[in-house]
């Protein structure tokens, strides 16, 4: 029998952006937010951190002057809990389209720095399991009848 895994490299959990960044900036060592994101964010290269928050950028919608919070809050009806945090630019060069941290979420991607010892034991003893541990659970979730993946 074949062990085949399904991962081989750990991944952050689905979560908002503004948590992942708290948890980066409690493990990191002198790294910006910008390269945080840039190693993170795979299906919108382009986007850039803001160095102001969400209270301070400022937008002109129907001639006057709002914030981005006040935005979310009266387009949206998104009362941000983190209005202090930077907000992510996902437009272009000539046009920003300002999105709160907390309304950005990090899906799939993989963690590439280091992991503490208690991290790598929970991996590496997932990795090393028998192939039968390793293939049950996923015929739960799969139309293949176990009886007859048995018998190879």
């Amino acid at each position: 029998m074949v062990n085949v895994g399904v991962c081989t490299t750990p991944f952050y959990r689905p979560t908002a952006l503004d948590l992942a960044y708290d948890e980066f900036v409690d493990r990191s060592k002198g790294a910006t937010l910008q390269q945080f994101v840039q190693n993170r964010l795979h299906q919108a290269p382009h986007i850039r951190i803001t160095s102001s928050s969400a209270e301070k950028i400022m937008l002109i919608k129907d001639g006057r002057q709002i914030s981005v919070a006040e935005h979310f809050q009266n387009a949206h009806k998104i009362l941000l809990e983190r209005p202090d945090l930077p907000v992510a630019d996902l437009g272009t060069e000539r046009r920003s389209i300002y999105v709160p941290l907390e309304l950005c979420m990090i899906e799939s991607q993989p963690f590439r720095g280091l992991l503490e010892d208690r991290e790598t034991t929970n991996m590496l003893n997932n990795a090393c399991r028998p192939p039968a541990t390793n293939w049950t659970p996923h015929l739960r979730h799969n139309p293949f009848r176990a009886d007859v993946l048995q018998q190879y």
